[in-house]
């Protein structure tokens, strides 16, 4: 995936100096801009289908996110541990 998106010019990847076990892979100018298009759409999409939902689901909705997002940074932790 990540070669597919550098040979459309969305990422490039650099070699870490500390580690150059490591390879980092960073947006181009042109990646910025596809993800500020993306970031739109995926808010316009989140308020179309949060509208729908009364207060009541608003307030679950929100709790699940913020959970899902807790659990994420847990295995984020873990796996930099790791590193």
């Amino acid at each position: 995936m990540i070669d597919s998106m550098e040979k459309k010019g969305l990422v490039y990847r650099k070699t870490d100096t500390k580690d150059r076990r490591k390879i980092m892979i960073f947006l181009t100018e042109m990646g910025e801009e596809y993800y500020e298009i993306l970031k739109e759409k995926a808010e316009e999409i989140q308020t179309s289908t949060t509208d729908l939902l009364n207060e009541q689901d608003l307030k679950k909705y929100k709790a699940c996110i913020k959970t899902e997002i807790s659990i994420l940074k847990k295995i984020d932790s873990k796996l930099n541990a790791k590193e």
